[in-house]
């Protein structure tokens, strides 16, 4: 069985996935998102954003695999790249879901030992966390609007794992809020919240 030589990932995380696989060599192109590993920002071909993907570029690497992500990219424009090109678009909601995507990409690219590996380190993680007192919080992921993450996402999933109740719970996906629903829904610590918040600059 052959693998890839041409790698292009289109989603942040599973760039850094390759990364820890050892793929350096075989990844020939990440989107400006991709800022780990530093050196692959700086030195691998970019395709556009994860949400505006430059098709002419990625078509230009001649990929074997493209790797994307449901909730991160467009659908259509992974619909025209699955039409010329092998693309594996994962599905995550939660832990199960994350690993099933390690072991998968580690099967399509050669390198199940070390997907195997991380696997393995990831469970035996979660299973060693401390028994703290559940805290609730809110998860932002983006400003102008604020948004935070509810229900059905893959953040939800782990906040409840790490011991935390999210406190838009109720809501689905990623509803905007707004500093009143955040103060009057409790987290734990909202006084502080205002001097907390920090984002990180968008990569250019």
């Amino acid at each position: 069985m052959s693998f890839p030589k041409s790698i292009v990932s289109v989603v942040p995380s599973q760039t850094e996935l390759l990364h820890y696989l050892g793929l350096g060599d075989a990844v020939t192109g990440i989107t400006k998102f991709c800022i780990h590993p530093d050196e692959w920002f700086r030195e691998k071909k970019r395709v556009g954003g994860t949400k505006t993907l430059h098709l002419d570029v990625i078509r230009s690497l001649n990929p074997d695999l493209i790797l994307a992500n449901r909730e991160e990219n467009e659908r259509l424009q992974i619909e025209e790249l699955a039409r010329e090109f092998l693309v594996y678009v994962s599905d995550i909601s939660d832990l199960t879901d994350a690993l099933e995507m390690i072991r998968t990409v580690g099967g399509l690219t050669g390198t199940t030992g070390c997907a195997e590996k991380l696997v393995s380190e990831l469970e035996a993680g979660f299973s060693a966390l401390p028994a703290f007192p559940r805290l609730s919080a809110a998860y932002l992921i983006w400003r102008e609007p604020y948004m935070a993450a509810g229900a059905g996402t893959f953040i939800h999933s782990m906040m409840d794992k790490a011991g935390f109740d999210n406190v838009f719970g109720a809501l689905t996906r990623y509803p905007e809020v707004t500093p009143e629903m955040l103060a009057g829904a409790g987290p734990s610590g909202k006084n502080t919240w205002r001097n907390s918040v920090r984002f990180a600059p968008e990569p250019v």
